[in-house]
C-alpha cells in the first residue's frame, strides 16, 4: 500500500509540492500510531461510564438496559444478514456490484420479507426490461435484413450480344 507521500506524488507529480502538502496536512491528521492510543483510550473511557451507569441500576434497570443491548445486536444482524440474502439475488440475477450498490443500501432493512420482496420486484422489472428488449431487438433484426433474391423475385435481365463479322 502506498504511502501518503507517494500517492502526494503520483498526484501532483512533484515531490516538493507533494512534501509541502504533506507537512500542512499535518495539522488536520493523527499519526496512526497516536489515532489508536486515543481509540483505545475512548473505548477505556466508556467501558468505565458503562461500569458507573450499571453500578447505580437496579436489577430491573440492569435487566432492562442488558435487553436493550441484545436487541440492538438483534437488529443488526438481522440488517446484516438481509443485506447478504439480497445481494445473493442481485448476483444470482447477473449484476454486477456497481450497478445495485446503491439500490441495496436502500432496501435493506431489518424486516426480511420487505427487504426481499423490494429486491425481488427489482430483479423482476429488470427482467422483464431485458426480455423486452432482446424481443425487440430480434424483431428489429429480422426486419432490416434483406431478404435474399430467389428465382421467382430474380427480374430477367436481357442481355444483347452484339456480333461481329
Amino acid at each position: 500500500m502506498a504511502t501518503l507521500l507517494e500517492k502526494l506524488v503520483e498526484v501532483l507529480g512533484d515531490e516538493e509540492i507533494a512534501k509541502k502538502v504533506q507537512s500542512s496536512l499535518g495539522d488536520y491528521m493523527l499519526p496512526k500510531t497516536e489515532y489508536a492510543k486515543v481509540r483505545d483510550a475512548l473505548k477505556e473511557k466508556e467501558a468505565e461510564l458503562e461500569k458507573i451507569r450499571l453500578s447505580s441500576m437496579d436489577n430491573e434497570q440492569k435487566w432492562q438496559h442488558e435487553m436493550t443491548k441484545a436487541q440492538a445486536i438483534q437488529s443488526e444482524f438481522n440488517v446484516k444478514t438481509n443485506r447478504l440474502e439480497a445481494e445473493k439475488l442481485f448476483v444470482g440475477a447477473g449484476l454486477s456490484q456497481e450497478v445495485y450498490q446503491d439500490i441495496l443500501d436502500k432496501s435493506v432493512s431489518e424486516d426480511k420479507d420487505r427487504t426481499l420482496g423490494l429486491v425481488n420486484g427489482f430483479i423482476g422489472i429488470l427482467g422483464k426490461e431485458k426480455e423486452i428488449i432482446a424481443n425487440q431487438t430480434k424483431e428489429n433484426l429480422l426486419n432490416s435484413t434483406k431478404k435474399p433474391e430467389t428465382p421467382d423475385n430474380i427480374s430477367p435481365k436481357t442481355t444483347t450480344f452484339k456480333t461481329t463479322l
